[in-house]
């Protein structure tokens, strides 16, 4: 399994796959299976000619790992209504990873999220950022 390498595409034959990778280990692997697995904009299906008979997004899903200066009693706090839901699970000292849903509204993938997008979705829909930084 290779983290943060995109697919650029593959070639199979009868005992396996070549697939060319990016990132910082780019260039050609070698594997039994390759599966498209990697969500509805999928660059495997989509390379390999598979459809997709699922539906648009119409939700918004983050989750960033951040120093909490205020965090919720207990190693984890979750809490759902309003126009989301939301999530604190505290996993290392000082550290805690923030997951926020908002059902209502669908960020632009084309822009990659930045620290400050975080955390304004979340205090939309948490209501506070627990003083979240780093």
């Amino acid at each position: 399994m290779r983290w943060a390498s995109p697919v650029l595409g593959f070639r199979q034959d009868a005992t396996g796959v070549d697939v060319e990778i990016d990132g910082p280990d780019g260039g050609w692997i070698r594997a039994a299976y390759l599966v498209g697995c990697d969500g509805g904009r999928s660059a495997v299906r989509k390379l390999a000619g598979i459809g997709f008979d699922g539906t648009d997004a119409t939700m918004t899903g983050m989750l960033a790992d951040v120093e909490l200066t205020a965090p919720p009693a207990g190693p984890l706090f979750s809490q759902r209504g309003g126009p989301g839901d939301f999530s604190v699970l505290g996993f290392q000292e000082g550290w805690y990873r923030l997951i926020v849903q908002r059902h209502d509204r669908v960020l632009d993938r084309a822009v990659e999220p930045g620290f400050e997008d975080f955390r304004e979705l979340f205090r939309e829909v948490a209501g506070t950022d627990f003083g979240m930084h780093s």
